[in-house]
């Protein structure tokens, strides 16, 4: 058979930049991988486009920091610089060690923003999961002055876009515990201490709500994106339905988009209408 076919215009492609190393703390190098939008036709030196500092969720555990550049790809094709971003996992350093990685990150970035065509006045830093819990963290607690990284401010965010994630670590309701292997603690291990329970002002500091009740009010905050599967087993949806109206209250413009008939994670995360969701609030804010 001879035939012929016709395709239609497409010049977008990416380039993959991988394993840049970001910083060095004494557990070792942190890294970020990079995909960057591309065009066969070229680039002007002077073009910009947001980021996506993107956190893979883990159980703040040790991040797998490949496995998912197909899906991430697709951001990139869309016109956003994506970079993954590695944190210090919890059997290495205790919160706050990875808002810290992920402030230090964004400066990393911000500062070689012409290098990889980043717009600094467009800086989004997401996550799914833990990465999410730490998104958020990293907005709420620059807002009430506590940056962990010197030189970082709360203001260099644009938006923060969290996927599936934890919001406060003394929420359990609509958790299913056949969910997860036995033995499985992990935000224990993320705070350094044998029970939660036990220590509820350790859990209290890693969630959100602390922040939020801390805000005075007028304070900047960036957008917020929410997005979480209402049949979750393993992050209870209730906390994106809480933090949606306690973000409106202290003043953030907020989006929250519950997911029908979603888990925790999986391909669905990536699915067009999700990456549609993220892509129009990228650009509307």
């Amino acid at each position: 058979m001879n035939t012929t076919m016709t395709l239609p215009a497409c010049s977008r492609e990416w380039l993959y930049v991988p394993d840049v190393t970001y910083h060095t703390p004494p557990e070792g190098a942190r890294q970020l991988q990079l995909i960057v939008p591309y065009d066969v036709a070229g680039i002007s030196p002077d073009t910009r486009f947001p980021l996506i500092a993107f956190v893979p969720g883990s159980a703040w555990y040790r991040q797998e920091m490949y496995n998912s550049l197909p899906a991430w790809s697709r951001l990139a094709e869309m016109g956003f610089v994506f970079a993954a971003v590695q944190v210090r996992e919890s059997t290495l350093a205790r919160f706050p060690a990875q808002v810290e990685d992920a402030e230090r990150a964004l400066l990393f970035l911000r500062a070689h923003a012409e290098a990889w065509h980043i717009d600094p006045a467009r800086m989004f830093l997401a996550g799914n999961s833990s990465g999410g819990h730490i998104a958020l963290l990293t907005a709420l607690r620059s807002a009430c002055g506590l940056a962990d990284a010197p030189g970082f401010s709360g203001d260099m965010l644009r938006g923060v876009i969290a996927l599936s994630a934890p919001s406060d670590l003394l929420l359990d309701e609509g958790r299913d515990e056949a969910a997860s292997p036995p033995g499985f603690h992990p935000v224990e291990a993320l705070l350094g201490v044998d029970d939660r329970w036990a220590h509820p002002d350790a859990a209290r500091a890693a969630s959100c709500p602390a922040y939020l009740q801390r805000l005075t009010p007028g304070t900047p905050l960036p957008a917020f994106l929410l997005m979480h599967g209402d049949r979750d087993p393993q992050v209870s949806v209730e906390n994106s339905r809480r933090l949606y109206p306690q973000l409106t209250r202290a003043g953030a413009r907020a989006t929250y988009v519950e997911l029908t008939g979603a888990g925790h994670g999986g391909g669905s995360l990536w699915s067009p209408p999700v990456l549609a969701q993220i892509a129009g609030f990228i650009r509307e804010v």
